[in-house]
């Protein structure tokens, strides 16, 4: 991108975290010698197999493609991961630019904690979500990136054009902020460029002058400050106020537009990954100054039939988005400040057919899988265990069991005695509030406004 479009959104959003009030981030950052910024959330959404990414579980009854023996370990630490494909020789999921591709895992494994041994305590499409992104339950939490942004904007007293951004799934903001909702590229370079004759192409011209535009926007000021000075109905006013801080956010948007049209051009698999450019979006709002965190969801993964053929293209298209972002920032000078979080509804461990069929899926499953990287996250580590549902006997539960953990010298361990009463196993609940202590705000008054749900353990060190 251009030097000079980069520095101006560097400059953009120094500037709101450095006015009004000490921003409670600044001082958290402070405390724990760098806390992360930026909140990024890849969401799976229908419940991914989890054996066949970050916590492998070879042959029948879990998986066809891959032996036992296949599994792959990252050199240097404790992760192991399922390959791609076995079939006329090893594949693994290959992510990068063309030219460049290296397996994910490998590329990544060092950066990488894997927490496995989630328990998320339903095997329902609504619930799930919910508890993996807000760690509860219960309806009337927000997500975590939803009560991030909000925290930020309550800090620097000022409301970003599009601070918590999203493209589907759990995004409940609990009315903190309004989500903003932008998937599409085209119709987000229609609303950046209001007064753009042709905001898809490059032709600057527009349809007023400057000056014209910035009488229109005074004009639009001085009519709302009269209206809301006047008495109204309490659902009216709140409209006029929305109406109001939507248009005061509005002169964000061209900014962030001159961000991403200078991204670099999709090639290859990018160009064809529906999920990519919507990451655009997220790191050009982030990289302008009017983003804190995206919530990024791909769908397809409710494969109770055919999942062969079709669970590993989703996480394959998954994973090649989260590289491609983690790449960009890097390149902007961004991923320093960011954490990344991948998570699914729940899981699905084994398959709903007999031992010699073809075509079949893998059905609903509580026990999943988590996966984290960036600016306070200690890598290159797995944290929770979970057994392959085997009952000793041959046969086997519908899918793999969470091993209990516990506290022991500042470390999680899976409990060596599974009926030790310090134990207990790992829960969304647990992942949120440890998130939380990384950003510095669990003191906040919104995060005791709104909880995580009972986790058993009070703050668990998952992420080191």
């Amino acid at each position: 991108m251009h030097r000079r479009s980069f520095l101006q959104g560097a400059a953009g959003a120094t500037l709101l975290m450095s006015t009004g009030p000490l921003s409670w981030f600044k001082r958290a950052r402070a405390q724990t010698g760098g806390a992360p910024l930026y909140f990024l959330s890849f969401a799976a959404q229908g419940a991914w197999d989890m054996t066949s990414l970050g916590d492998p579980k070879g042959d029948y009854p879990h998986n066809r493609h891959y032996s036992p023996s296949d599994i792959q370990t990252v050199a240097g630490t404790s992760i192991t991961y399922a390959p791609k494909e076995t079939a006329g020789g090893l594949q693994t999921f290959d992510t990068g630019p063309d030219g460049d591709k290296q397996d994910f895992f490998q590329k990544f494994g060092n950066d990488l904690l894997v927490v496995r041994g989630v328990d998320t305590q339903t095997n329902s499409h609504d619930i799930g979500p919910r508890h993996m992104f807000s760690g509860n339950l219960r309806v009337g939490n927000p997500a975590h990136g939803a009560l991030i942004a909000a925290i930020h904007e309550e800090s620097v007293g000022q409301t970003l054009p599009m601070s918590f951004m999203s493209t589907g799934g759990f995004d409940n903001t609990q009315s903190l902020l309004p989500p903003s909702r932008v998937g599409n590229v085209a119709a987000f370079k229609d609303l950046a460029r209001p007064y753009v004759t042709n905001p898809q192409g490059n032709n600057p011209e527009r349809y007023f002058h400057s000056d014209i535009e910035a009488l229109i926007k005074d004009r639009q000021q001085a009519r709302a400050v009269r209206l809301q000075a006047a008495a109204h109905a309490p659902q009216i006013q709140s409209a006029m106020e929305a109406l109001d801080r939507a248009r005061s956010a509005e002169s964000g948007f061209e900014p962030l537009y001159d961000v991403l049209k200078d991204l670099p051009e999709l090639t290859g698999a990018d160009a064809s990954n529906a999920l990519i450019p919507k990451a655009q979006i997220a790191i050009a709002a982030i990289a302008s100054g009017q983003c804190v965190s995206a919530n990024l969801h791909l769908g397809g993964f409710d494969t109770h039939q055919n999942h062969d053929t079709n669970h590993r293209t989703q996480l394959q298209l998954l994973l090649d988005a989260v590289d491609y972002t983690r790449r960009t920032m890097e390149t902007m000078g961004l991923w320093d400040d960011t954490l990344l979080m991948m998570g699914s509804d729940f899981s699905r461990t084994t398959y709903n057919g007999a031992q010699g069929a073809t075509g079949d899926g893998k059905d609903h499953w509580p026990i999943t899988h988590a996966l984290f990287m960036g600016t306070g996250v200690s890598g290159g580590r797995v944290v929770g265990q979970t057994d392959d549902g085997s009952n000793g006997d041959g046969t086997y539960a519908k899918g793999a069991r969470a091993k209990k953990v516990k506290l022991q010298g500042g470390e999680v361990v899976v409990a060596a005695d599974q009926n030790d009463p310090a134990a207990g196993f790992l829960t969304p609940a647990d992942m949120m509030r440890a998130l939380r202590v990384v950003y510095g705000v669990d003191g906040h008054p919104l995060s005791q406004k709104y909880g995580v749900g009972d986790t058993g353990f009070g703050v668990l060190p998952i992420f080191g």
